[in-house]
């Protein structure tokens, strides 16, 4: 069963490791539209495959003229169970200044 560690701004970044595993990665929203929502969905079969989603404008439409940029980037790491959530935020940290310029 995977573990999770919601981020210093939950909208913005997730973590998530595989305890009996030592594998884990960081997921980071490096730029998302001031006027738009953004969260993650996690989805884990385990043994058979994990998968990321940005959700936004979730029940809603999106509006007329909307022009936005969503960027985002994915680091992943090796860890032990006691020490993964460390590792995680470092990773974290990592990933924030791989913004690229527009």
């Amino acid at each position: 069963m995977p573990r999770f560690l919601e981020g210093p701004v939950a909208d913005t970044e997730s973590h998530i490791a595989g305890a009996s595993t030592g594998k884990g990665s960081v997921f980071y929203l490096l730029e998302h539209p001031a006027d738009a929502d953004a969260w993650f969905q996690w989805t884990d079969a385990a043994g058979v495959y994990r998968k990321l989603r940005i959700m936004t404008f979730v029940e809603k439409i999106v509006p007329e003229g909307f022009d936005g940029t969503y960027q985002s980037v994915v680091g992943f790491f090796s860890a032990s169970e006691s020490d993964w959530e460390a590792v995680a935020v470092r990773r974290a940290a990592e990933l924030k200044s791989t913004k690229a310029d527009s």
